[in-house]
């Protein structure tokens, strides 16, 4: 699931149609149950210090209590921990569900 906010929305629909993706769409990734929470109250923070901008995944992340940010970006992952919550890549986040089972 994706945890967004109105600045992390507007990124990710970049990202998401500039990549070649297997839908054509952001509406049609949803309907094919990729899932997103939208929310609106996020705590301003100051945590990622080689790209401020990136703050706001992590704000997200601290407004629903998740557990894991999972990225790609390397200002993001060198951060690797804030309060509770791990941010790993792709592959990491994987490996660890694989171990679970």
């Amino acid at each position: 699931m994706w945890i967004l906010n109105k600045a992390s929305s507007t990124e990710f629909v970049g990202d998401f149609r500039s990549r070649k993706s297997p839908t054509n769409s952001v509406e049609e990734a949803f309907s094919q149950n990729y899932h997103a929470l939208f929310t609106t109250e996020t705590p301003t923070l100051c945590v990622v210090k080689k790209d401020p901008a990136d703050d706001k995944f992590l704000e997200c992340a601290v407004a629903q209590h998740a557990k894991y940010v999972i990225s790609g970006d390397r200002a993001l992952l060198a951060v690797e921990r804030y309060m509770n919550i791990r941010i790993v890549n792709p592959l990491e986040y994987l490996e660890m569900v694989k171990k679970i089972g």
